[in-house]
């Protein structure tokens, strides 16, 4: 397949923005009160089930 680009500029891309990866959740971007309430009342509960666990 040959393709003609002439007088085209090609943008570098990585493949993070290909597939999307920069819309996920990361730590360096700010939270409303409420998603980080949210995140804390899942990790308390997650805590809670292991220390409800019998080893």
């Amino acid at each position: 397949m040959n393709m003609d680009m002439q007088g085209e500029t090609v943008e570098n891309v990585t493949k993070s923005e290909i597939l999307g990866l920069g819309d996920l959740a990361s730590w360096d971007r700010p939270r409303t009160k409420e998603q980080l309430l949210n995140f804390i009342a899942l990790r308390e509960a997650a805590l809670t089930d292991f220390n409800d666990e019998e080893f």
